[in-house]
C-alpha cells in the first residue's frame, strides 16, 4: 500500500513544478527522496514476499518485457510530441523501473559480487545519490563557463563530479558516521 502511495505521489509531482512554477522534480530533494523510497519499499517487498506473483515479477520475462515497454513507451511519446522535460516521461518511466527492480533483484552473478570496484560502488551509491543534487547546477554552470554547450560534456562532468562528491561524502561522512552509531550501540 505504501508503495501505492509513493508511486501516486511521484507520478502527479511532475505536474506541480509546470502548475505553481516551483523547482523541478530533478532538482527537488523531495521528490528525490520520494524515488529513494520507492526503491527501498520495492527491495523490501521483493526480500520478503514470496508466492506465484512475485514469480512472475522476478522472471526475466518481466524484465524484457519492462524494457521493451520503457523502450517503445518513449520513443512513441518522444515521436509524438518533442517533450523538453523528460521527467513528464515518469508515467511511463517510473513503473518500467519499478517492475524492473523485482528481476534485477534476484539475479546472481558470483564474479561480479566478489568484485572491489562493484562493492565500493555500492558502498557510495547513496551518497551518489545526494550528490546529484549539488552537481546539477554546477554542471550548468561549468557549460555555461566553458561556452561548450553540449549535453554529453554536461553530462560528462557532472557524473565525474557526482562521483568525486560522493566518494568524499562517503569516506569524510558516511564512514565515520557508520563508526560512531557502531561503537555507540556496540553493533
Amino acid at each position: 500500500m505504501l508503495l501505492l502511495v509513493l508511486v501516486f505521489i511521484d507520478l502527479w509531482a511532475t505536474i506541480v513544478p509546470h502548475k505553481f512554477n516551483t523547482a523541478g522534480i530533478y532538482d527537488n530533494p523531495f521528490y528525490r527522496i520520494l524515488e529513494f523510497a520507492i526503491g527501498l519499499v520495492v527491495a523490501d517487498v521483493n526480500m520478503i514476499e514470496e508466492g506465484c506473483w512475485m514469480k512472475v515479477l522476478r522472471s526475466r520475462g518481466m524484465l524484457v518485457m519492462s524494457i521493451l515497454v520503457f523502450m517503445v513507451g518513449v520513443s512513441v511519446v518522444q515521436h509524438l510530441k518533442d517533450v523538453n522535460d523528460y521527467m513528464l516521461l515518469n508515467w511511463i518511466v517510473l513503473p518500467c523501473f519499478i517492475l524492473m527492480l523485482f528481476p534485477l533483484g534476484y539475479i546472481k552473478m558470483p564474479h561480479l559480487e566478489k568484485s572491489k570496484l562493484l562493492n565500493y560502488a555500492s558502498c557510495i551509491s547513496y551518497a551518489f545519490f545526494l550528490s546529484q543534487y549539488f552537481a546539477w547546477q554546477s554542471g550548468k554552470w561549468f557549460v555555461e563557463i566553458i561556452g561548450y554547450n553540449h549535453n554529453w560534456v554536461r553530462i560528462a562532468f557532472t557524473f565525474t563530479l557526482c562521483v568525486l562528491i560522493s566518494i568524499l561524502l562517503y569516506e569524510v561522512v558516511q564512514k565515520r558516521l557508520v563508526g560512531l552509531i557502531r561503537k555507540r550501540y556496540n553493533i
